[in-house]
């Protein structure tokens, strides 16, 4: 069995043993580089809409996705949003021309997303499922 390895920008060793092996770590790379073209867009203002933002963040290359964050009892909007370019290089020309600009009358602020953390379900109330809480109890 032959191993190759490579090391990538983030100094990660990638062996490759095989095409399936080869074609998973393919993969992982395009994973990343989606990471790095998806953009964080804050401040927006509640009037801001998907086709408003499409034609803005146009300008400064092609826009793969975008998603307006919302109340999901109330479905108004929060005044953030993400946008994924198709590439890096778009992304980072996007950050450049739209930090910081306005928009809608708003001061926008453009960086790259940060990947989306694990939340921990111990935190906060829980309500005991058995029918007998802490406290005192009828006698």
């Amino acid at each position: 069995m032959k191993f190759r390895g490579t090391f990538c920008a983030d100094k990660q060793l990638l062996l490759s043993v095989d095409r399936s092996a080869t074609a998973i770590l393919k993969v992982t790379l395009q994973e990343k580089i989606a990471v790095e073209s998806k953009l964080y867009v804050g401040n927006l203002s509640y009037d801001s809409t998907e086709q408003t933002l499409r034609e803005l963040f146009s300008q400064a290359g092609e826009v793969k996705e975008i998603a307006l964050i919302t109340d999901k009892y109330t479905g108004q909007p929060k005044g953030f949003g993400f946008v994924q370019m198709m590439s890096q290089a778009d992304a980072e020309k996007a950050i450049r021309m739209f930090n910081d600009q306005e928009f809608d009358g708003r001061r926008l602020i453009v960086n790259i997303a940060r990947p989306k953390e694990e939340r921990s379900s111990s935190g906060g109330y829980r309500r005991n499922s058995g029918g007998r809480g802490g406290g005192r109890g009828r006698y």
